[in-house]
């Protein structure tokens, strides 16, 4: 379980144009059950997500792994957010989709009895138009670069739980400067000194102490750095902690 753990451990950033994805994935033990993710197989969109898988341990690993091949980043062949035509071109399946597919390929397994839950992202990085679906996962957060704060999401059912489910898109318009920032329930569930658990305003404090001049994989791994500042002796780190930001700066 430890080996597919470490084939899982993404590249944690990566430019796309002038645009940004960076990754933060942080396991409670020595396994985990959150993934997150980027891939572009060299069009002028990305698609990102932050996935939760339920329990903990090997069992949780095993799934997080067959999601990784799901969605994989090497082998685009494989990855079920591509729809590869007949002429050789392709394009990124809406997120809508892929929920749909990801569960039907879940329920089908017999041996699997974990669900997960999900965020799941189309950016167009000529437009900034971002389609999204929320499957249970906690609500995306937008980052605007006037400073406004937004919790944006539809909640939806998680995947795996269900046949037939009628996942639902929504979409946003992102300006440039604009962050998206997708997040497990391992930062909103962390317990404090207080006993309390973070939940989303304290979400937003964390990131107001922040640098306002930091980025991608440095913003993320200052973000983390309070959180384990704030958390509960006591507690300590219950859950996976993972984040995926997406930064667009247009053309």
């Amino acid at each position: 379980a430890k080996k597919i753990q470490d084939s899982l451990v993404p590249e944690l950033s990566r430019s796309f144009g002038a645009s940004r994805v960076s990754l933060l994935l942080k396991p409670c033990g020595h396994i985990g059950g959150d993934l997150v993710g980027m891939f572009s197989p060299g069009s002028d969109q990305i698609a990102f997500y932050s996935i939760d898988v339920s329990g903990h341990g090997i069992t949780s690993a095993m799934v997080t792994a067959r999601l990784g091949g799901y969605l994989s980043s090497t082998f685009f062949d494989q990855n079920l957010g591509i729809n590869w035509k007949n002429d050789g071109d392709h394009t990124l399946r809406d997120p809508d989709q892929v929920a749909g597919m990801l569960n039907e390929r879940l329920l089908a397994d017999s041996g699997i009895d974990e669900y997960f839950t999900m965020v799941y992202a189309v950016a167009d990085l000529t437009s900034g138009k971002v389609k999204m679906v929320q499957a249970g996962h906690p609500y995306p957060l937008l980052l605007s670069a006037d400073g406004s704060r937004e919790f944006i999401g539809e909640g939806g059912v998680p995947v795996g739980l269900l046949p037939g489910v009628p996942y639902e898109k929504f979409e946003i318009t992102m300006k440039p400067g604009d962050r998206l920032l997708l997040y497990s329930d391992g930062f909103t569930e962390s317990r404090m000194h207080n006993g309390e658990m973070l939940e989303q305003q304290g979400l937003l404090d964390l990131i107001a102490g922040c640098n306002g001049d930091q980025a991608g994989q440095e913003f993320l791994d200052d973000l983390f750095w309070k959180l384990s500042q704030t958390m509960s002796p006591e507690y300590g780190m219950e859950d996976d902690v993972s984040a995926t930001l997406f930064e667009f700066r247009g053309l």
